[in-house]
């Protein structure tokens, strides 16, 4: 699995900083074979965003931690279900992980 930070994603979500405490996580299949794209709303005041992803659905693996609120995977098995989830990163710590979505790769 590789990672790559990306610019643009090609259903671009509007940029807001949500203030609420929940980040809402979107996944789509990215241009290529195994990628998928992840996007969300920025929250207000967080600097940087943890990524994760679980390939059985209980065990989570850091991907990386990206400052743009967008991230392009590849290297992802095709056919295969993966579960990500977000966290925002504050100068005071860790915000709360938001919900696990599911995205079938294809």
């Amino acid at each position: 699995m590789t990672k790559n930070n990306i610019k643009s994603v090609s259903a671009k979500r509007p940029k807001s900083k949500t203030s609420g405490s929940e980040l809402q996580l979107f996944a789509s299949n990215g241009i290529f074979e195994g990628e998928v794209n992840l996007q969300w709303d920025a929250m207000k005041e967080a600097s940087r965003y943890i990524i994760q992803v679980s390939k059985n659905g209980t065990g989570w693996q850091q991907i990386d931690i990206v400052s743009d609120p967008q991230y392009s995977i590849s290297g992802l098995r095709s056919g295969r279900t993966y579960r990500f989830r977000i966290s925002p990163l504050y100068s005071g710590g860790q915000g709360p992980w938001s919900s696990a979505i599911e995205k079938k790769v294809e």
